[in-house]
């Protein structure tokens, strides 16, 4: 066993505050890279018998109904992100949501030079 310290890395952040323009914002920087989502343009998939939405693949994403979330295909498979979280693009290209404690925890803001 031994003691370890995380690579300092730079990444691309983007914190998606829940509105149309930065979910279109998120999407246009994304795509065609990944899938992301938005519920509120699929509220007609989701299944009240199930309690989630069912997407056209026949995956089940658990998104709360009642809140806007982006859904995100992750490398570990689909996630969420609510208003306020940040979407991350990793070193190797992938998505990934990001709670906002644990994004102020865990980066800070590289100053442009």
């Amino acid at each position: 066993m031994g003691t370890y310290r995380k690579q300092p890395v730079e990444i691309e952040a983007f914190r998606w505050d829940g509105t149309d323009a930065a979910s279109f914002q998120i999407r246009q920087w994304a795509e065609p890279d990944v899938a992301i989502i938005d519920t509120i343009h699929i509220q007609h998939l989701w299944d009240y018998d199930a309690g989630c939405y069912i997407l056209p693949s026949g995956k089940m994403v658990h998104a709360p109904f009642s809140v806007r979330c982006l859904i995100i295909a992750t490398l570990e498979g689909m996630m969420i992100a609510k208003p306020g979280w940040w979407i991350i693009r990793g070193v190797r290209g992938e998505f990934y949501p990001c709670e906002p404690e644990i994004f102020e925890e865990t980066y800070e803001k590289v100053e442009e030079k």
